[in-house]
């Protein structure tokens, strides 16, 4: 908001809504679901404190004010095209999020697919109302590597759109 010490900061700023007579209700829902998503998000620090044997409040005081994203993405319907080496055309590439943790909530459309240890892509199936986690490179590096950031991809085998909001 307007007055806040990040305002004008990068990655900072208003957002821009679609106007209530275009899409009655979106603004609401979608900050409802932003809120408690963010809730779940910290009750998920507290988790990951304890499992690290640390205090549950551990990560409380470097996430007062934490960036937080909600992105709402549409992949098409094209299908992809990758051989056995993985070069070709994908929906999304392989990649690693940056933060901390990514909560997912997708369509159950499949494409997601998660890379293990040995370098083997596993499909990550699509489940209605729950969260995939994806962990981060900021937790890898804050665990010095006990928690490893989830390297994934998403392949569109089906010709289907695919929505998510990560």
């Amino acid at each position: 908001p307007q007055g806040h010490p990040m305002s004008g900061k990068p990655l900072h700023g208003p957002n821009v809504w679609p106007s209530e007579e275009e899409l009655p209700g979106w603004r609401r829902t979608m900050e409802g679901y932003f809120e408690r998503t963010a809730m779940v998000g910290h009750k998920l620090l507290r988790i990951l404190a304890l499992s690290l044997g640390l205090l549950p409040e551990h990560f409380k005081e470097d996430f007062c004010e934490p960036m937080l994203f909600l992105r709402l993405l549409h992949y098409s319907a094209t299908k992809s095209s990758v051989d056995e080496e993985g070069r070709g055309v994908y929906a999304c590439g392989e990649h690693t999020d940056y933060g901390m943790v990514t909560l997912l909530s997708t369509d159950e459309n499949p494409g997601l697919q998660i890379k293990l240890k040995d370098g083997q892509w596993i499909d990550v199936p699509p489940r209605k109302d729950a969260f995939i986690v994806n962990l981060g490179d900021m937790l890898e590096r804050w665990t010095n590597g006990i928690y490893r950031s989830t390297p994934h991809r998403v392949i569109n085998r089906t010709g289907e759109e695919r929505f998510s909001a990560p």
